[in-house]
């Protein structure tokens, strides 16, 4: 049988550099004021920071707001 610990119920880790950058978001923002400027629920963002499983859609919704906000 495989070894799904790394596995919540449905989801795969985030990439470490999404991992830091949106660290580094929350950290200067705060959660309500990183959600706010990326227009992304605080649980998302502090799941995503933290490393624990989130779908594939949220990483990419991330990834494009993230870039948005960076080229604004």
């Amino acid at each position: 049988m495989a070894d799904n610990s790394y596995r919540h119920r449905r989801g795969v880790l985030p990439p470490e550099d999404l991992r830091a950058r949106i660290s580094a978001l929350l950290s200067a923002l705060g959660p309500r004021g990183a959600a706010r400027k990326l227009r992304i629920h605080r649980e998302q963002l502090i799941s995503v920071a933290a490393g624990v499983p989130v779908l594939a859609g949220t990483i990419a919704l991330v990834q494009q707001r993230l870039a948005e906000s960076e080229a604004a």
